[in-house]
Order: C-alpha cells, then sequence, then structure tokens
C-alpha cells in the first residue's frame, strides 16, 4: 500500500513538472515574439521619427530661405520708395505770377492784404488768387517778386509776410513826380510745408496813400527753386 502510495506521488510529481517546463517554454516563446514585434515597431518608430527629423530640417531650411529673401525684398522695395519719393520731390514743379486786373486798388486800410486777382502761371496750384496768399506745399527755399506801379501822387508802404510775420519791406513812392513810379523787391525764403506767404500794406498808421496803380502793371510772383526735405 505504502509503495502504490509513493508511486503515485511520483507519478503525479513528473506530470506536474514537465506540464511546467511546457508552459516555461510556451512563455517565452510567446515572450520572443512580443519582443521582436516590439523591435520592429520601435525600430519602425524609429524611421519615422528621422524622417519627420528630415523634413523638419528641409522645412527649417526653406523658411531661413525665405525669410533672407523676403529681407531683400523688403529692403529692395524700401530703396524704391526712397528713390521714388526723392525723385517725386525733385520733380516738384511750383510756381506762379499774378497780377491786379483793376485800374487801380484804392482805400487800402494798413495791414491790408494785396490780392492779385489776374493768374498767369499757377503750377502746382498753390497761389490762391481769391485771398492772395501763396501756400508752400513742399519744404524748401523759394524766391518771391513783386513789382509795384504807382501813379503820380501816390506812396505805399508794402511788405512780404510769411505767416503774419515781417519778411521785407517795400516802399514805392510817385509823390511830386509827374510819371508812373514801379518798385520792386526779391527775396529767398526757405518755407516748410504750409507756410504762407503774401504782400500787404504795413501795419503801422502810416502806410501811405492807400492807391496802387492796376491794370495788369502790379505783379506778384514766385517759384520754388530747391526742395529741402
Amino acid at each position: 500500500m505504502l509503495l502504490l502510495l509513493i508511486t503515485v506521488i511520483a507519478t503525479y510529481s513528473s506530470v506536474t513538472c514537465k506540464m511546467t517546463s511546457d508552459d516555461i517554454e510556451r512563455t517565452l516563446s510567446a515572450l520572443a515574439e512580443k519582443n521582436e514585434a516590439l523591435e520592429y515597431g520601435l525600430n519602425t518608430l524609429r524611421n519615422e521619427l528621422e524622417l519627420e527629423r528630415q523634413h523638419n530640417e528641409r522645412l527649417r531650411n526653406e523658411m531661413m530661405s525665405m525669410a533672407d529673401q523676403l529681407k531683400k525684398h523688403v529692403t529692395l522695395v524700401n530703396s524704391m520708395n526712397m528713390s521714388s519719393i526723392k525723385r517725386q520731390l525733385t520733380d516738384v514743379t511750383v510756381a506762379f505770377t499774378a497780377t491786379i486786373r483793376p485800374p487801380n486798388l484804392t482805400g487800402l486800410n494798413s495791414g491790408q492784404p494785396i490780392i492779385f486777382d489776374r493768374v498767369i502761371t499757377n503750377s502746382g496750384t498753390a497761389y490762391d488768387s481769391g485771398t492772395g496768399i501763396f501756400t508752400a506745399p513742399v519744404r524748401g527755399y523759394y524766391v518771391f517778386h513783386m513789382d509795384i506801379l504807382m501813379e503820380p501822387g501816390e506812396n505805399e508802404y508794402l511788405q512780404f509776410v510769411k505767416d503774419g510775420a515781417h519778411i521785407l519791406y517795400n516802399f514805392i513812392q510817385a509823390t511830386g513826380s509827374l510819371n508812373d513810379v514801379s518798385g520792386s523787391r526779391t527775396v529767398v525764403v526757405e518755407l516748410e510745408r504750409g507756410n504762407k506767404v503774401w504782400i500787404r500794406t504795413v501795419t503801422s498808421g502810416h502806410h501811405g496813400s492807400g492807391t496802387l496803380h492796376g491794370n495788369e502793371f502790379s505783379t506778384f510772383s514766385g517759384w520754388l527753386v530747391a526742395v529741402n526735405e
């Protein structure tokens, strides 16, 4: 009986050990297959990452190249714009001449603007024949000239003004003369864009007789000689 029990136990132990060995073998085999699959997947991922890195590197190089080209284009456009602006400023033409159309201007008061109502030339349309005022369209140097005719027995103090401030006087005197008398003045002025220049009687009470001869003999002219931007 004891011998039979020992035999049964030995047989069971042998079977149990054999099954455990098979299980381990299968488990190891399964693990090997999984490891191989993982290794394959890892290699695939490495390849994809390398391709992505190369793609990103190409994109970065292309973006840097585009940035350099854009910078060159911006520099070129700015250069062209500055050249265009300078050329436009250089090509600006400003010139006018206007006369007094009526036979005479009479009853002039002190500080009164002289209106030269008949425009002969007004390139750049900077002179206003309704007010007698010139407005500078660009910053630069301008020449202004007045030529005033006075009838016998008359006299008048006139002045160029810039934005109401004195620039230059002109006194035309025909008192005691039997002939008309002409008086002219010329001045070069630096103006900012928007500055205004006109001719007026002086602001003192003794500005003269208050009469100027017209008939297009008295003139006011001005022109731009140099841009100063």
